[in-house]
C-alpha cells in the first residue's frame, strides 16, 4: 500500500505592519525681518504750514517726510516702514527759523518704535537732525544729534 503524499504547511503569507498616519507639523523657517514700522508724531505749533520733516538713508535719499500742515497745535502721526541695519537721518525744520516750542504754541515731534520713543525734542532755530540706525524690535543705536 502507498500512502499519499502529504503537503507541507504553509505559511499564510503576512502583511507589513502599517503604522497610522499622524499630523504632520511642517515648520516654516521664520523669515529674517527686513523692515519695521518707525511712527513719526508732529504736535505743530501756531504756525503749522512752517514745519517740515523727512527722514533720509544714508544716500541722502528721502524715505519719509511730512509737512505743509495747516491745523495748528495739531497732532500729525506718519508710520514708516525702515529697513533694518541702515543709518537713518531725521531732519525737522522751521522755515521761519523759530522752531516749534515755545515762542509760538508748544508744538514737538517723536519717533517711536513699539512703545519705545527714541528720538524726541521741541525746541530748535530752524533745525534739528538726528541720525539712527534700527537694529532689531526692541534696539536703536542714535549716533548724535545736531
Amino acid at each position: 500500500p502507498t500512502t499519499a503524499p502529504t503537503l507541507s504547511p504553509t505559511m499564510a503569507p503576512t502583511l507589513m505592519p502599517t503604522f497610522n498616519p499622524t499630523n504632520q507639523i511642517i515648520v516654516s523657517p521664520t523669515l529674517p525681518v527686513t523692515c519695521l514700522t518707525v511712527k513719526i508724531n508732529i504736535l505743530t505749533d501756531n504756525y503749522p504750514g512752517e514745519t517740515e520733516w523727512n527722514i533720509m538713508d544714508k544716500d541722502g535719499n528721502t524715505v519719509a517726510s511730512g509737512g505743509d500742515y495747516d491745523q495748528g497745535s495739531s497732532v500729525y502721526t506718519h508710520e514708516q516702514c525702515l529697513d533694518v541695519e541702515d543709518v537713518y537721518t531725521f531732519l525737522i525744520s522751521d522755515n521761519y527759523g523759530d522752531g516749534i516750542c515755545c515762542e509760538h504754541g508748544s508744538g514737538s515731534y517723536n519717533l517711536s518704535l513699539g512703545e519705545t520713543t527714541f528720538i524726541e525734542g521741541g525746541e530748535f532755530i530752524s533745525s534739528m537732525q538726528h541720525k539712527f540706525v534700527l537694529v532689531e524690535q526692541d534696539t536703536v543705536v542714535l549716533t548724535y544729534q545736531t
